[in-house]
This record gives structure tokens, C-alpha cells and sequence, in this order.
């Protein structure tokens, strides 16, 4: 196989009417390909969002 598959989980919480704390609107999230991956092998990004959108 080509490289080995792992999960790099990041995020967090975005709440513009500041309910759980200091307001937030916008979240960066990282977009850096791992250092040990193999030649060849695609990443996949998978972004999922909970709650009303």
C-alpha cells in the first residue's frame, strides 16, 4: 500500500453570539500535508459541520 492512513483531527467552535464564551465568527483551519506521508498517496480532507448552518 501506499502510506499508511491516520486521522489528524483539528477544529473547533464557532459561536458568533458568544453563548459559550468570547464571540467567534471565523475559524482557519490548518492546511499542511503530513511530513511522513509516501509518495504517490492522495489526502483526504473531510470537513463536517454540526448544529444549525
Amino acid at each position: 500500500p501506499e502510506g499508511i492512513r491516520k486521522e489528524i483531527e483539528s477544529g473547533g467552535r464557532i459561536d458568533p453570539n458568544g453563548v459559550f464564551g468570547t464571540s467567534m465568527r471565523k475559524l482557519e483551519l490548518k492546511h499542511v500535508i503530513p511530513p511522513n506521508i509516501a509518495p504517490k498517496s492522495t489526502v483526504d480532507r473531510i470537513l463536517t459541520i454540526n448544529g444549525e448552518v
